[in-house]
């Protein structure tokens, strides 16, 4: 009797232990046969089951040990153990080497021949662990940086950006506002669109344009203007 495929089992695992619907798994499937790709990672993307929800169920299948990438540091000198095209093509981060065992994380530590391919690069002892695909990809691109292939494509996905806006020291002082600059400030504001425009000039502006508004208008003149600049002049 033929056995049911890896996939099948994982979904319907899943389904018998009440974390996704039938229609849910369904949807799952359809998305693979159209797109490929692993179900897991599928149905993690579609909010359907959690990361943990799968590592752990692949941690009793291949009765293998959990571990997060994330809450380990890494010596270097374990990552240059492994050579750089084998760590990504394998997707595997060495984790630790005792006693004559280099330890390795990845999502698939049932791939025998990977960990053979490493046993022999190495000349060390291989055990593996199970890591999320995720973490593994993180790990990989914080010590060697994106594939270049991944590089590739952030170049070309790259939106142009704007050049930075100068510092505050490399903007060079307002100059004093023109007459013709006051004279306008005060002609806007007769209605309240410009009223409200008025509110964008700099306020030495708008004062400058508030004293020619009530000299205008007979409010005020220039003699008690003057005294009353002075009388301020003395109290500062």
């Amino acid at each position: 009797m033929e056995s049911m495929p890896e996939d099948i089992r994982l979904g319907q695992h899943f389904m018998k232990s009440g974390v996704i619907t039938e229609t849910q798994l369904d949807e799952a499937l359809e998305i693979q046969k159209d797109l490929g790709g692993k179900l897991g990672r599928i149905l993690i993307k579609l909010g359907h089951i959690t990361e943990d929800d799968l590592l752990n169920h692949l941690a009793r299948q291949l009765e293998v040990e959990v571990v997060r990438l994330s809450k380990l540091k890494i010596p270097p000198a374990l990552w240059r153990m492994i050579s750089a095209n084998t760590i990504r093509a394998k997707k595997i981060v060495p984790i630790s080497l005792t006693g004559g065992v280099l330890t390795v994380a990845t999502a698939s530590p049932q791939d025998l021949e990977a960990l053979e391919e490493i046993k022999f690069e190495t000349g060390e002892n291989v055990a593996a662990v199970l890591a999320s695909e995720r973490e593994i990809d993180e790990m990989i691109a914080l010590f060697f940086g994106p594939s270049p292939t991944e590089a590739l494509t952030e170049e070309i996905e790259a939106p142009e950006t704007a050049p930075p806006p100068p510092t505050e020291e490399a903007k060079p002082a307002a100059p004093p506002p023109s007459p013709e600059a006051v004279k306008q400030a005060v002609e806007q504001a007769v209605t309240k669109e410009a009223r409200e425009s008025l509110l964008r000039f700099p306020t030495r502006l708008k004062i400058d344009a508030l004293i020619v508004a009530l000299l205008d208008a007979g409010a005020i003149n220039e003699e008690t203007l003057n005294r009353l600049i002075r009388e301020r002049a003395k109290q500062e």
